[in-house]
Formats: structure tokens, C-alpha cells, sequence
């Protein structure tokens, strides 16, 4: 097909012939007949001997945090005997606010010559980023005609919301007894349960000296059977936490929890209050589920699935919301909490969180945790497991 610049040249080739017909000047037919040979022969060398290009498209990481750059990098190689004319790369980017297309240009290469052109993508949005199918647009020498051929593979990146640093080592703590990792919070399966009488085959760490003494015979420590604790991290998708800016923030709180969670090796789910949720997560392996699930969410609905999910298994719950009437109510949170079975809760100011970056008052209070901005996790954490005593949660 014809460029601009072709169309052009050929309509000047018609109206010189036209024009040298009418005052029949043989110069005039010279000069439009070339025009128009001209672009005669580059739509013939088009189509006849279109260039042969292999063309990769390379994404720096199907997972990116928002604001992080996403380069978007091609391998062009020409594979023709002949040299490669200038092509025109066009990729459209559609997925997270204003959809708009990649432009780059590959120059000529030679014989079997490779060359790498690239085009960055900013992120300042969570979600899916599409791109594709890639059109290849490849002109002549003097830029009157292009053959274009288009690339179906696409590719699919995934914009996952900022990760806080938090210390696992604040989530977590290795049972002395039964060498277990156990959280930080609430109540545990395997807490002392009562003495009882010593029998052959007890741990001697377990003896209960000062009982054994009072009643002069052998008293050791019972507990409660061990278990393999598995956390919830539970999003409160209720209006107004079911808008993108709320679950900006509770996304990025969820999401720094449960790398913590994974990196200790414990198992975790992360949830909504609606009943969405992934499956049982495992070992750093399993993050991109996670920061998938964290990326693509939106949307909610007054409904709560009591305890979070009916096909949930968790034992202790950490419960993230950006709802106001949690952080301005205390007897709201306390019953709320209580309805969903969550140990802890973590409250996020929206109107703040964007501005402050870091700073602003952090408050806490037995298992409440209130963040004003985005940063403040790992120190309002620590601050809670070390200075405070764990509070329980009761429904009304």
C-alpha cells in the first residue's frame, strides 16, 4: 500500500500529466511520468521483495510494581539476503489508565544483522497491562510505499501494588517447646493447658518444679496439640472499601503481609469479605498468585461471608480495612472483627495515604493498627507486638 508522502506523489504526477496534456509541454509528461514510475516501483518492489524480519517481543518482568517503569524491549532480525529497509513497530498498550501505542522505529540492517529497539511503559496504576498484536510497517528507500504485516502474540504483565518491608521475624516466633514457628497475635493451639502427673516417656523440660515440690511428686507442663497454623489476610471489599483508592491501600497492606507470611513458610490465604479469595499459599514460590490477586481486584459488595470463606482453613486472621467506621468506633471494630474471626486489624487512612509517603501518625492499640500512610507497616507492627498486650476480639 501507499504511504502519505506516495498518495502525494502520485496526485502531483497526475496533475503535472494532466497540465502537460492541456499545453502540451513534453517537459511537463517527462517529470509526471516520472512521479508516477516512481511510485509504481516502489509498490512493486513491496510486494515482489517485502523485507523478512523475526521479530521477538521481551517484556522486563511479567510482575511490576506500580510506578516502576515497564520496558518493553524487541529483537528485530533480519533473515533476507538483502539489506532491510527503516520499519515502524506500532504495539498497543491497553489495560491500566489511558490505553495508547508503543511507537518505535528499527532501522536497516544487513544480511543476518540483529539490533534491539525498545519503548517504556510508566505504571502508576494496579492492574493488567495488555500488549498487542504488534504491526510491522516497512517502507522503500524513498518512503512512497510500506507492506505491513501484523504480529498476533501478545503479551500480559500484571501491575501489582507497592510492597512494604516487613520483618518476618515480627510476624513469627519459633516455640520453645515444640520448635514451631507460632504468630505474633491471639491465641495458639499449642499454649500450656494444665499440669498433670508425670509419665514415662515425658519431655523433662516439661516438669513443673514449684508443683512438684508442693505436692512431692513428679508434675510436668501440659499443652495443647500442636498445629500447622495457616493465616488469613482478609481485605474488607464493603463500600466505600470496594473503590480503586481503598483497595489501593489495603492491597498494598495485604499484599506486603502475606510476602512475610510466605517467606516464614507458612501457609496463607488471602481473602475478601464477599468470599473472593485464592487458594492455600505455600512458599515464596506461590507470590505471584498473591500480587495477582491483589493487582486485579476491584469492586466488593455490602454481602460478608462469615469467617472470611467457606473454603478456608485459616486459623488466625489479619483483617485489612480502609472502612472509617472502624477507625472512629471502636465498639464497630471490636464486633466486626468478632464476625470475621480476625486477630488483628489494620485500619488505612485514604485521604492521607498518597500524600504523606511515610510519614504521619501511626496509631495502635492491643491488636488495632491504624496507618495514615503508605511505609508505616513494619514499624506499627513492631510496635504492637513489643508494646502492647494481645486484646481479643469479641462479637456482639
Amino acid at each position: 500500500m501507499l504511504t502519505g508522502a506516495g498518495w502525494k506523489l502520485l496526485g502531483a504526477a497526475v496533475l503535472t500529466l494532466v497540465v502537460a496534456r492541456v499545453f502540451a509541454l513534453i517537459e511537463l509528461y517527462v517529470l509526471g511520468a516520472a512521479g508516477a514510475a516512481a511510485v509504481l516501483v516502489s509498490l512493486l518492489v513491496r510486494i515482489c521483495h517485502p523485507s523478512r524480519l523475526r521479530i521477538a517481543r521481551r517484556v522486563s518482568a511479567e510482575l511490576v510494581p506500580v510506578g516502576q517503569d515497564l520496558v518493553v524491549e524487541f529483537a528485530v532480525a533480519n533473515v533476507s539476503r538483502l539489506r532491510s529497509p527503516e520499519v515502524l513497530l506500532s504495539d498497543p498498550v491497553v489495560g491500566v489508565g489511558d490505553d495508547f501505542i508503543g511507537w518505535v522505529f528499527a532501522a536497516p540492517l544487513k544480511r543476518s544483522q540483529q539490533a534491539l529497539v525498545s519503548y517504556t511503559v510508566s505504571t502508576s496504576r494496579r492492574g493488567e497491562l495488555r500488549l498487542g498484536p504488534l504491526t510491522v510497517d516497512d517502507q522503500d528507500q524513498l518512503g512512497l510505499a510500506r507492506r505491513r504485516l501484523v504480529v498476533p502474540r501478545k503479551s500480559r504483565v500484571i501491575v501489582h501494588p507497592r510492597l512494604e518491608e516487613l520483618n518476618a521475624g515480627l510476624l513469627f516466633q519459633e516455640d520453645s517447646v515444640t520448635g514451631k514457628l507460632r504468630p505474633n497475635w491471639g491465641a495458639h493451639a499449642d499454649e500450656f493447658d494444665g499440669l498433670r502427673q508425670y509419665t514415662m516417656g515425658d519431655d523433662p523440660r516439661h516438669i513443673h518444679w514449684a508443683s512438684t515440690a508442693r505436692l512431692d511428686q513428679l508434675t510436668v507442663r501440659q499443652f495443647r496439640p500442636p498445629v500447622e497454623h495457616n493465616v488469613g489476610v482478609l481485605i474488607d471489599t464493603r463500600p466505600p472499601g470496594d473503590g480503586v483508592a481503598a483497595q489501593d491501600c489495603t492491597t498494598q497492606v495485604a499484599a506486603s503481609l502475606i510476602r512475610s507470611i510466605l517467606q516464614s513458610e507458612v501457609a496463607c490465604q488471602i481473602v475478601t469479605t464477599d468470599g473472593r479469595g485464592t487458594a492455600e499459599l505455600v512458599g515464596v514460590d506461590q507470590m505471584a498468585n498473591a500480587l495477582e490477586f491483589c493487582a486485579l481486584l476491584s469492586g466488593g459488595s455490602e454481602q460478608i461471608v462469615e469467617r472470611h470463606n467457606a473454603d478456608s482453613t485459616a486459623d488466625s486472621t489479619i483483617l485489612v480495612s480502609a472502612v472509617a467506621d472502624l477507625v472512629s468506633d471502636p465498639e464497630a471494630r471490636s464486633r466486626f472483627a468478632g464476625l470475621v474471626g480476625a486477630q488483628v486489624v489494620i485500619t488505612c487512612d485514604v485521604t492521607s495515604w498518597a500524600r504523606t509517603s511515610g510519614r504521619g501518625v501511626t496509631e495502635w492499640n492491643g491488636n488495632w493498627i491504624h496507618l495514615t500512610a503508605s511505609g508505616q507497616l513494619n514499624d506499627a507492627w513492631k510496635k504492637m507486638v513489643t508494646e502492647t498486650s494481645p486484646a481479643t476480639w469479641v462479637a456482639a
